[in-house]
């Protein structure tokens, strides 16, 4: 029989083996980590036996995968890297290894190097569906669009319901201004699955391109409840109710849009021209001035167009108000700037209007005095 002694160093060796050995099992290692779910308390102890094991034994490849699932798992990005970057070197025909330094690099917005990591693995395998997909949505937030395009559609030849494949393919042709093809691969993968909100916004903003409001309204309204934080697709929603007519129901949205991004410049100027509609003019103003001055800042060719957008219906605005000044002084601007719409007429008739209200006094008094010559003239007559 066991002596009480005994009975207690053996029940003492199997608790430590039990709390440590997670640690060290040699064996559970697959794609996946195997630490996601464990609380950080066990993670950081486990990372400490592992590397006291790993400095005695620096060329274990099982030790070294162990610390990169730990690191991964407790989001030490740097360390993870550092250890897969070893197991890689140690193991450089594993194909999965790079793909998971990618996985990290792409979470932590290194787009550059996770793109350069997951075309190593498609080097060593370049038939697989998770490295294609990657390698397409990475490359897609590089701007490389035709790279993305190859992968994705590499991706959807392996699996022609690939969500992501789909969704890249359909953003690179949208990018292409083909806007037909994108429409095709956003409706494949709504049939994929009905309810992706990233498949049905992009559907719906190629429904606006084409004017084709009612199909949008149906696809933003599907994807409404994962619109709350979204200010450029909440303003697309008010575009589609402008353009139906739906005035008051446009502004509605618009003013949630300025909401969320006081200085989002499509949601002023939207909210700003559906004022005008409205016969709204001051509230249309300030709109269109914020619009403006955001738009200013802007040094691009795009920038400066909707700028002279807005400054025109400032100016219309101005004119309706009898801000005749203010009204000729953004016209004239327009005209310098070679505005699209030919204000030359516009600016004339402001002319005139200016000319008669700052001398209607002497117009008046030059008509009373014509009358009364005319009077005297048929009074001389008659005699």
């Amino acid at each position: 029989m066991l002596q009480k002694k005994d009975a207690i160093n053996f029940l003492l060796c199997f608790l430590i083996l039990l709390s440590s050995g997670y640690a060290f099992s040699l064996e559970r290692y697959g794609d996946d980590n195997p630490y996601t779910g464990y609380d950080y308390t066990r993670l950081d102890s486990a990372i400490q036996s592992t590397r006291a094991r790993y400095a005695r034994y620096p060329a274990s490849a099982t030790l070294i995968r162990q610390l990169a699932d730990l690191y991964t798992a407790t989001s030490e990005t740097d360390s993870a890297l550092m250890y897969w970057q070893r197991l890689a070197l140690l193991q450089p025909a594993n194909d999965t290894l790079p793909y998971r330094q990618a996985l990290l690099l792409y979470d932590d917005k290194r787009y550059d190097s996770a793109y350069a990591a997951v075309r190593r693995s498609l080097s060593l395998r370049g038939d697989n569906l998770d490295y294609l997909t990657l390698a397409a949505i990475t490359a897609y937030r590089l701007h490389q669009t035709d790279s993305a395009l190859v992968c994705s559609r590499q991706a959807l030849a392996i699996d022609p319901r690939n969500i992501n494949g789909l969704l890249i393919s359909g953003l690179c042709l949208r990018d292409q201004h083909r806007y037909e093809d994108a429409l095709i691969q956003f409706s494949h993968c709504l049939e994929a699955d009905p309810s992706n909100t990233d498949a049905l916004i992009h559907r719906a903003e190629i429904f606006v391109l084409a004017k084709n409001y009612d199909s949008a309204l149906r696809d933003y309204s599907a994807a409404r409840a994962d619109l709350s934080e979204n200010a450029d697709v909440i303003n697309n929603i008010g575009i589609c109710y402008y353009q139906s007519g739906s005035y008051s129901r446009a502004i509605g949205f618009f003013q949630k849009a300025i909401q969320m991004n006081s200085r989002q410049p499509e949601g002023n100027y939207n909210k700003g021209i559906t004022n005008y509609k409205l016969h709204q003019f001051d509230s249309a103003s300030a709109s269109l001035r914020t619009a403006g001055i955001v738009w200013d800042s802007c040094q691009t060719d795009s920038c400066h167009a909707r700028y002279l957008d807005a400054i025109y219906y400032l100016g219309m605005c101005y004119k309706k108000t009898g801000k005749l000044t203010e009204a000729q002084q953004q016209f004239e601007f327009l005209q310098k700037e070679q505005y699209k719409t030919d204000l030359t007429d516009e600016i004339q008739h402001i002319r005139y209007a200016l000319y008669f209200s700052r001398n209607w006094y002497y117009i008046l008094l030059g008509g009373i005095i014509a009358i009364a010559l005319i009077i005297a003239v048929i009074r001389m007559l008659r005699r």
